[in-house]
């Protein structure tokens, strides 16, 4: 049964240390209040488990948060979906554990896809850390103008010509990623 406007987001981390606190705290501060949080840690060696525990006992507040700790590196795709089959919520978000989301990236989202029911999944642009310098991922003149519309009434074709999504932007519906079949898990 899914849940009307509950959000899902799932944090699957591998060796982020430097990151997943920023990550975490960045969905506990998200002005869409309805979400959940199911974190993985993917047979990390470094120090990733041990800061996701400690976040979510000292930070985690009243966000719902579900954590799994792996000892060996599962493929990414089967992964996410096995927990994608458990998901009850209307929306998804499949978020590394060194991404950050800004404040209302999912109430944003969440807003665009009501407004297309239809609609499988909402993306945008975001800003890159690339080497100390911040870049967004669409490439803007100065007057921060996007220099090359995205051409959305044939999407498919524009995703073959070239790599057109920012996926850590991307927020499902569920309901439409699992009539799909989730990913490709003969990709890693």
């Amino acid at each position: 049964m899914e849940v009307a406007n509950r959000v899902t987001v799932i944090c699957i981390a591998y060796n982020h240390e430097n990151w997943i606190e920023q990550t975490l705290e960045s969905v506990q501060l998200q002005d869409y209040y309805e979400k959940e949080l199911i974190i993985v840690d993917n047979g990390s060696t470094d120090e990733t488990a041990a800061k996701i525990k400690n976040w979510i006992n000292n930070s985690s507040g009243r966000l719902s948060v579900q954590a799994f700790f792996h000892e060996k590196t599962q493929p990414y795709c089967q992964l996410f979906n096995g927990i994608l089959a458990k998901t009850q919520s209307a929306y998804l978000v499949d978020l590394s554990g060194d991404d950050v989301l800004y404040p209302d990236h999912l109430s944003s989202s969440i807003r665009e896809l009501r407004r297309s029911p239809l609609a499988a999944f909402v993306f945008s642009d975001a800003y890159i850390l690339d080497n100390g310098e911040v870049k967004t991922f669409y490439k803007r003149n100065i007057a921060g103008e996007l220099k090359e519309e995205i051409e959305l009434s044939n999407i498919y074709e524009t995703l073959i010509r070239k790599s057109f999504i920012c996926s850590p932007t991307l927020v499902f519906h569920t309901e439409i990623l699992k009539k799909e079949g989730g990913y490709d898990e003969s990709l890693y």
